[in-house]
């Protein structure tokens, strides 16, 4: 399995984890928990170090900022990065692959969100 793949199989898991742990730390009031805001860090890293390594695994020269946006802005950086590195049916494509990641990373906060929730009560 390559680089790229490990990091995006961690980015899925990490919402299971968030998911799981943000019912614990949730606080009335307060728009943001410290585990929402510890996981939006997370993301940023890993949406960054997967547009790396994506480059290097796929043997082309990373496009110019496209890690940087992928890592700020993940919906907008990700398929920008898929556009400016691919031809565009390509690119198209691997975008819709990444709306599916994104439904399941999703799934995963919501399920592990359910189970806190049973093991709460």
């Amino acid at each position: 399995m390559n680089r790229a793949t490990v990091l995006l199989l961690i980015l899925v898991g990490s919402f299971f984890v968030a998911g799981f742990v943000e019912p614990f730390v949730a606080r009335p009031r307060e728009p943001f928990s410290a585990a929402a805001i510890v996981h939006t860090l997370v993301i940023a890293v890993l949406c960054y170090a997967w547009c790396k390594a994506d480059a290097m695994t796929r043997g082309i020269s990373l496009p110019s900022g496209s890690a940087l946006i992928a890592g700020l802005l993940p919906p907008i950086g990700v398929p920008l990065y898929f556009f400016r590195s691919k031809p565009w049916r390509a690119a198209l494509v691997a975008s819709l692959k990444a709306l599916g990641v994104l439904v399941a990373m999703l799934v995963f906060f919501f399920g592990g969100y359910a189970l806190a929730t049973a093991v709460r009560t």
